[in-house]
């Protein structure tokens, strides 16, 4: 099972309301502890969970979610 746009985009969406919140942005996770926290707090985990997602699926997504988190110098 693959994680779809439709997903993916509103888990973008959440991402950026969020980040928003604390005047903060997307680009502004630069690690991969970080997306995971802020994926917790926004409900990522469990709706994936629900739909039959694993942690691999969640991770591929938050690496398009939060692109700078798994950047290396």
């Amino acid at each position: 099972m693959r994680v779809d746009a439709t997903l993916l985009a509103r888990w973008c969406k959440y991402a950026e309301l969020y980040m928003a919140d604390f005047k903060l942005n997307v680009d502004d996770v630069t690690t991969p502890v970080m997306a995971w926290t802020v994926a917790h707090r926004i409900g990522i985990p469990k709706e994936a969970y629900h739909v039959g997602l694993n942690d691999t699926h969640i991770e591929t997504a938050l690496r398009r979610v939060f692109p700078k988190a798994w950047r290396t110098a």
